[in-house]
Formats: C-alpha cells, structure tokens, sequence
C-alpha cells in the first residue's frame, strides 16, 4: 500500500486521490457509496435487504415492508 503526503491543513478531494492514484478502485467505490437499486430496502422485522418481492402491510396506520409473508406475520404478531 502506498502512501500520500499532504500539507497540514488541506483535505485532498476525491478527484485529486483519484488522479494520483492514490486510492485503489476498492476504496473508489466505497467513496461513491452504494449506488445500485434505488428502491432497495431493509425488512421491516429481520433486516434483511429485500431484493425482488417485497410485501406491504399497513399495521397501525403505518406501512411497513417486509421480505416475506411470514416477517410481516411476525411483526404484526408482535405489534399488538
């Protein structure tokens, strides 16, 4: 792993790592963050991420999105 000087004082931006190599494509992407389906989500009850099917209930007046039917029973269930 190389390193990088730089003054006291000065907060090098993304671009200039970039142009001077100074970060690996790894750490490139966890700078830009996750940037993949805007519409993922975490399961309501065992947060999981939900990737394709996602079930929706209105409990208490509120919706709530769940991975699988038996997450939104259980979150339900215990929300009484």
């Amino acid at each position: 792993m190389n390193s990088m000087v730089f003054e006291e004082g000065t907060d090098p931006s993304e671009a200039q790592l970039l142009e001077e190599g100074g970060i690996s494509p790894e750490e490139e992407a966890f700078m830009r963050g996750y940037s993949g389906d805007e519409d993922a989500a975490e399961c309501d009850e065992c947060g999981s991420t939900i990737k394709e099917k996602k079930v929706i209930k209105d409990i208490g007046g509120e919706s709530y999105r769940f991975c699988c039917e038996d997450c939104a029973k259980e979150f339900a269930e215990g929300s009484v």
